[in-house]
């Protein structure tokens, strides 16, 4: 499908060693054989590969293999963490809510500067996905506008100096979150392939989600 142009890879960091040296092998012959068949395809595309992992660490671990490194890395570009573009957190919260509005039929709803603030001063360690997980789940406990109340109440993000304890105790909640909303997506679209999509994350990644929260997928997606 990316033939005639750019292939994007999310999440490089996180493909397995022998799939590495299969996407390897594609990179430098632009052949592929596809499942099941007997003749090779030709194709010619760029590639755009992200991953928010220390990709030379991940070499000296022996996770990731350098000459694949060297191969991809010919143009580098450093994407800047969310919390040192203040200006874009405000943006960002209104698009998602607007967003998940949409998605769930709710009332269009508004944030007060106030919860504005609490965002701009969080650190968003999991930068936009993080913020998006964040809204999707306070628009379904707050009224017509986001208030501060919202946020204390569901993610603690007000306060720098809460406890260890108290962080661990927001970390499961967010976590707990996350299963519900993965849970919830596998119900209604039944294919793995359009429970990422929906999510907006890759398929490995998704497996990954699967894997961490111990979720049997087999119980909720069509295997046919």
């Amino acid at each position: 499908m990316a033939h005639g142009g750019t292939l994007f890879l999310d999440e490089i960091g996180e493909l397995p060693l022998d799939t590495q040296a299969s996407l390897l092998r594609v990179l430098e012959t632009k052949r592929f054989r596809r499942l099941g068949a007997e003749q090779e395809t030709v194709a010619d595309f760029r590639i755009i590969a992200a991953t928010n992992r220390v990709l030379e660490k991940e070499i000296q671990d022996g996770n990731f293999r350098s000459d694949l490194y060297y191969r991809l890395n010919v143009a580098r570009f450093h994407i800047i963490p969310l919390r040192e573009r203040l200006e874009d957190i405000e943006y960002l919260a209104q698009y998602f809510i607007e967003y998940f509005c949409h998605k769930y039929n709710l009332r269009k709803k508004s944030i007060t500067p106030e919860a504005l603030e609490i965002l701009k001063g969080y650190e968003w360690k999991g930068n936009a996905r993080e913020l998006k997980n964040i809204m999707e789940v306070v628009i379904f406990f707050s009224g017509n506008v986001i208030s501060e109340d919202d946020l204390k109440m569901n993610f603690q993000l007000y306060d720098k100096s809460i406890t260890e304890e108290t962080q661990k105790e927001n970390s499961y909640n967010l976590k707990s979150n996350e299963k519900k909303i993965i849970i919830e997506a596998l119900k209604k679209y039944k294919k793995l392939n359009l429970v990422a999509k929906e999510l907006g994350i890759s398929r490995s990644t998704l497996y990954l989600r699967l894997e961490k929260f111990r979720i049997d997928y087999k119980k909720y997606v069509k295997l046919t």
